[in-house]
């Protein structure tokens, strides 16, 4: 529980915790974790299996792979999240979550594993994604088990997104 006022925090770690809400003041308590108060540069939900809603997400630079990996009720991230580097295992496991964040992705170099498993995710969804990660070489087991991503046969249109790719499985 945070008094009212109190956005200072810069990172947050809840690995493998069961949390489910954060309480501001005497503010009642919600069904979904509301980080809007804070400018994040890290956080790390790994297998915080409980969480279904995160709001008011607002990660201004992290490099912190496998950040929701195993949030297996997580539904929905509304924010903003800007990510440099590796973004590996990111999404892994999270087999409910159909909302993303809005996401920076123009520094990721690595993708392996980032949605796997996601079932929720859509084929323009991936599409939007592939779009936005320019400076990505790295694309093994990005979307294994993505089974709401339907279409009929490989499109030109997905290889040309990943024209820097160097590894794709």
């Amino acid at each position: 529980r945070f008094a009212k006022g109190f956005n200072t925090i810069q990172e947050i770690n809840f690995r493998e915790s069961g949390i489910e809400t954060i309480q501001y003041g005497n503010d009642s308590v919600a069904e979904y974790l509301d980080l809007t108060p804070f400018s994040l540069s890290y956080i790390d939900f790994y297998h915080c299996s409980s969480l279904k809603r995160i709001k008011g997400l607002n990660v201004v630079s992290s490099s912190s792979p496998q950040m929701f990996n195993g949030c297996t009720s997580l539904e929905r991230i509304d924010g903003y999240m800007k990510i440099k580097g590796s973004m590996n295992w990111t999404f892994t496991g999270c087999s409910k979550l159909s909302v993303f964040p809005t996401m920076d992705l123009s520094e990721v170099t690595w993708c392996h594993h980032t949605f796997e498993g996601c079932s929720k995710m859509t084929y323009n969804q991936m599409m939007t994604f592939l779009d936005s990660v320019p400076n990505c070489t790295g694309f093994n087991g990005t979307f294994w088990n993505c089974s709401g991503i339907s279409y009929s046969g490989w499109k030109k249109a997905l290889f040309d997104k990943m024209s820097k790719a160097t590894e794709l499985n």
